[in-house]
């Protein structure tokens, strides 16, 4: 069981062409409740943490509309450092990397993909781990130090607000949780249907269904697209 107050704030400042600065700023107020004895030195398992974090941001981003870009790249590197209170585990760092990439194949069809990278220092709260942003899975399933993983998308419109999509990924993550998915590729693939609700801005409504390793299956509803 988790919950929990999370306040992030994130400033950037353009420094020249499509690059920018930023600075971001997070703090974290968690209660956590395993429901188990479970002792694993890397990971800060206290019931209560609270946590000041503060980053900076490089990023590159010459995406035409970066709510459903049918062109351009997206370069995201962010270091964080965040210290740890009502416990005796020391600050930790957190680094990460996303790379994005987005091609217009004719008016009515996209192709995307991405490769995101994550890596962790010290002894970390485990509702800050890496994890694998892929879909097939609970998102708990692989909680990690480091990880790794890429996935890609292609976009159909068929209708005027219609559209359809099949993607596939795969992941990894190294320093797990309980070693949980250690020295493992975990696949991701699926299909969805999209209803675009804002035309001006190309915001859809999207309903994928992904499937993954082990029987695993899960459905998703949301606002604008997955990357």
């Amino acid at each position: 069981l988790l919950e929990g107050t999370v306040l992030q704030a994130r400033f950037s400042r353009n420094l020249w062409s499509k690059w920018y600065l930023g600075l971001t700023v997070r703090y974290l107020d968690v209660s956590q409740s395993l429901g188990t004895d479970i002792i694993d030195n890397d990971f800060n398992l206290l019931p209560n943490i609270s946590s000041l974090g503060v980053g900076l941001n490089l990023d590159y981003d010459s995406r035409d509309m970066p709510s459903n870009p049918y062109g351009g790249r997206y370069l995201e590197l962010r270091a964080m450092h965040s210290g740890q209170s009502n416990s005796e585990a020391d600050p930790y760092q957190s680094y990460y990397a996303r790379f994005r990439s987005y091609h217009s194949l004719r008016d009515s069809m996209v192709f995307a993909w991405e490769v995101n990278a994550c890596a962790k220092d010290g002894q970390i709260p485990l509702w800050d781990t890496c994890r694998l942003g892929l879909r097939g899975f609970p998102g708990t399933d692989y909680l990690s130090k480091e990880s790794i993983y890429a996935q890609a998308e292609f976009r159909w419109r068929f209708h005027k607000r219609w559209g359809m999509v099949a993607f596939g990924g795969a992941g990894r993550v190294n320093g797990a949780f309980l070693n949980i998915g250690e020295d493992k590729t975990v696949p991701s693939y699926g299909v969805g249907i999209r209803f675009m609700v804002l035309e001006s801005q190309r915001i859809n409504v999207r309903v994928d269904y992904a499937r993954s390793d082990h029987g695993n299956e899960a459905w998703y509803l949301s606002v604008t697209e997955a990357f």
